[in-house]
Formats: structure tokens, sequence, C-alpha cells
């Protein structure tokens, strides 16, 4: 069941990076349903950690918690490594906590709101849930 949900929302995180990586590698708005703001927040100064866009950092995420939720499957037993296990929770610990403090840039300091990104928070702190739950 973990393997599975991993998949899921490591998918679902993976593709609002992606889509919002090929709209801002275009140079193309983002097409925002539940505010006019998410280009705002998508290209604020909060977009970027050390330099490195967020949407990239998302991708490598996302599809290395797809790939491991996939190894799972098919029976490579990676998560039960204890010392794989923990690494994987800190990365997924990390990966929530920069989550809720977006989600504090949007709602505090830009007031403008990014559904892809909202997704995205989603599904980290899914997937940190996840991997608590194996420890």
């Amino acid at each position: 069941m973990i393997p599975g949900a991993l998949i899921v929302f490591g998918f679902l995180g993976l593709a609002v990076s992606f889509y919002i990586f090929i709209k801002k590698s275009r140079k193309e708005p983002l097409t925002c349903h539940i505010d006019t703001g998410c280009n705002r927040v998508v290209n604020s100064r909060y977009s970027r950690m050390s330099g490195v866009p967020n949407e990239i950092i998302g991708v490598l995420y996302y599809g290395a918690t797809v790939a491991l939720g996939l190894l799972e499957l098919a029976g490579a037993q990676v998560l039960s490594d204890p010392l794989f296990l923990l690494l994987f929770f800190g990365a997924a610990m990390g990966s929530a906590l920069f989550s809720l403090a977006l989600i504090f840039v949007q709602a505090f300091i830009l007031k403008s709101w990014c559904e892809y990104c909202l997704v995205s928070a989603g599904s980290s702190i899914a997937i940190f849930f996840l991997v608590a739950w194996l420890l």
C-alpha cells in the first residue's frame, strides 16, 4: 500500500513541478484557476533555493520518490534498509518543512496563491507522513 501511495503522490508532485518548469522555460504564463497570482508566486524571489528553481528541485525529489515506489513494487525492498529509510525520512521532512514555509510565504508575504504549488506542498506533506509511517 505504501509504495503505491508514494507513486501516486510522487507522480502528482512531479506533474505539477514539470508543468511549472515547462511553462517558465517557455516564458508562458501559468493558467491560474483559484487566484490570478500564481505567476507572481512562481516568479517571485522565493521561487529559488540557493539559486536553483524550486520546480527543478521538485522534479528531482518527486521523480526519486516515484522511482523508489516503483522499485519497492518490483520487490527491491529499498525501504527495508534502516539507513536508507532514515535518509529518505530526512529528505521527506525537509521537503515538507520547505513546503510549509512556502505556504506561509504565499499567505502572508506574497498574499497570492499558486494552486500548483499547493498541490506540490500537499504531495510533499503526504509523502512525509507515508515515510514517517514506515519508521
